[in-house]
C-alpha cells in the first residue's frame, strides 16, 4: 500500500503541465542562465558585442571616425557591461527586435532608446 502511495505522489511531481499561477523562468532574470532568448521577430542578440555591431549599422556607434560625434564601439560594450544584470537582458531583446529607425531616442543622438531601461 505504502509503495502505491509513493509511485502516485512520484506521478504528480513528474505532470509536465504548467502550474497556474507561477512564474515562467524565462519571465524572470534568470532566464538567460536558463537559455531563454528572445521570442519575437528579429535575429537573437544575446551578448553585448552583437548589440554594439547592431547599434553601429545602425549608425549610433562609430567603428572607425571621427569618436566625438558619435560613441565609440569600446564605449558602448562599456556602457552595456555597466547596465544593471537585471536590466540587461530587456535592453538586449529590445535592440534585437528593434528596426534602426526604432532605435534611435529623441532625447539622445549617442544612446539607443532601448538604453533607457539601464538609466
Amino acid at each position: 500500500m505504502r509503495f502505491c502511495l509513493v509511485v502516485l505522489t512520484l506521478a504528480a511531481c513528474v505532470d509536465s503541465a504548467e502550474v497556474p499561477g507561477a512564474t515562467n523562468i524565462c519571465d524572470t532574470r534568470f532566464g538567460p542562465a536558463a537559455g531563454c532568448g528572445p521570442n519575437l521577430g528579429g535575429a537573437p542578440v544575446d551578448q553585448i558585442r552583437q548589440a554594439c555591431t547592431k547599434l553601429a549599422m545602425c549608425g549610433l556607434v562609430v567603428i572607425q571616425g571621427n569618436p566625438d560625434t558619435t560613441r565609440t564601439f569600446e564605449e558602448c560594450v562599456a556602457d552595456f557591461e555597466g547596465y544593471p544584470i537585471d536590466t540587461l537582458p530587456a535592453i538586449l531583446d529590445c535592440i534585437s527586435k528593434a528596426s534602426c529607425e526604432q532605435l534611435r531616442d529623441p532625447m539622445s543622438e549617442h544612446v539607443s532608446i532601448c538604453e533607457r531601461f539601464g538609466r
